[in-house]
């Protein structure tokens, strides 16, 4: 695995704030839970220090433009007014550039404390010439697109994602080419390969109804 230059942000907020490490958190806050999320990405444990950043990590590990992220990197402390802040993640994109992400639920998201203080630190940064995203659970959480594609990731888990053009092909070659996903099975497919083929979005399904044996998959 190869570390993110934490440096890079910190180098360039040295004139408002002193960045330290972040301690690993070992509980929640209050109606949080900790989780800890097998990234591939980062070949290697994510300590989320909710189920909320857990499903972030989802979406980090399905796109493309990321390389690599980093949950808690470290804590910021500025020098005006001694606050103290932690982001939830640092991210490495595919072109170089690196993002600060703070995630919430949409209650925490409405509070006008919350996000006033947030915002604060979004501008901070920004004067700095750092990136702070500020986002809530809706832009990202679906009620059954999340949990399909938490399906699809730890299903694709054992998978190298070799079948995925084979898989590709084969739909290629169906007329119409929509089949069923025990269509691919009938035909030699393994589970984890297809969960790979759809996940990374080598096929395509609609994420936003459950999924099952019957549901249509297509290029």
């Amino acid at each position: 695995m190869t570390s993110i230059d934490l440096s890079r942000i910190q180098n360039r907020l040295a004139n408002i704030a002193i960045c330290t490490k972040c301690k690993l958190p070992k509980h929640g806050r209050k109606g949080s839970q900790v989780t800890i999320f097998p990234s591939r990405k980062n070949a290697a444990a994510v300590i989320c220090e909710s189920r909320l950043e857990a499903h972030f990590c989802v979406e980090l590990e399905r796109s493309r433009n990321v390389l690599q992220y980093e949950a808690h990197p470290f804590t910021i402390h500025f020098m005006e007014g001694r606050y103290r802040y932690t982001p939830d993640f640092l991210v490495q994109f595919t072109d170089g550039e690196q993002k600060l992400i703070e995630v919430k639920n949409d209650h925490s998201y409405q509070d006008k404390n919350i996000t006033g203080r947030i915002t604060r630190y979004v501008d901070w940064l920004a004067e700095q010439g750092c990136i702070l995203e500020y986002l809530p659970a809706a832009k990202f959480y679906g009620k059954i697109r999340t949990p399909n594609l938490i399906r699809l990731y730890h299903g694709a888990y054992s998978s190298r994602g070799s079948a995925s053009s084979s898989i590709r092909t084969l739909l290629t070659q169906c007329v119409p080419n929509r089949r069923p996903i025990d269509f691919l099975i009938d035909n030699g497919y393994a589970p984890e390969d297809i969960a790979y083929a759809l996940f990374y979005r080598a096929i395509h399904c609609d994420i936003f109804k459950p999924l099952c044996l019957t549901s249509l998959v297509w290029i």
